[in-house]
């Protein structure tokens, strides 16, 4: 029994703070709402890109960054977790994006093709923001103790492989 004699159902994929959760933290149920939400803004885009003034990378861009990478900013800090591969698909997501927006040889290096419209990865971005809000964060009694206690403990410098964001925080 629930609340009040009342069966309250379990919900497997619950909603916090505008992130679908799952029981094994893979956030492939969130990255599906995020695909969805990303398709129309794909497609206003490419409806875009027929007219004259559409192959304006400016105008672009700017829908790109509006529409659909404040849904990946959005959950910057479920990218913290290396462990998942949620990076990795968001990755591919705005890669396939990004040579929608500017028709590039077939060949061309990611790298290049950030480097040109003047983006960032995925990942770096989220690292970026992540570093912004725990630095807004230390103002703030409690989570600068944690933040101090974090710093304090010890910690193990012996491989990269193993740091994380956290080990970033100055």
């Amino acid at each position: 029994m629930g609340f009040q004699n009342q069966y309250i159902p379990l919900e497997p994929y619950p909603t916090f703070l505008g992130v679908k959760l799952d029981p094994k933290l893979s956030y492939n149920q969130h990255l599906e709402i995020v695909k969805s939400k990303q398709t129309s803004a794909v497609n206003l885009i490419k409806r875009i890109r027929k007219f004259k003034w559409g192959t304006s990378i400016k105008i672009n861009k700017t829908i790109y960054k509006s529409l659909i990478r404040s849904l990946f900013d959005y959950c910057f800090i479920i990218l913290q977790s290396g462990t998942q591969k949620i990076l990795t698909k968001l990755q591919k997501i705005q890669n396939k994006i990004l040579k929608i927006i500017k028709k590039f040889p077939f060949k061309t290096s990611i790298a290049t093709i950030h480097k040109v419209l003047k983006l960032d990865m995925v990942e770096k971005r989220a690292n970026e923001l992540f570093l912004r809000f725990i630095h807004a964060k230390k103002k703030q009694d409690i989570i600068a103790q944690e933040i101090g206690e974090y710093l304090k403990s010890p910690r193990s410098t012996t491989t990269n492989r193993f740091l994380t964001i956290f080990d970033k925080i100055d």
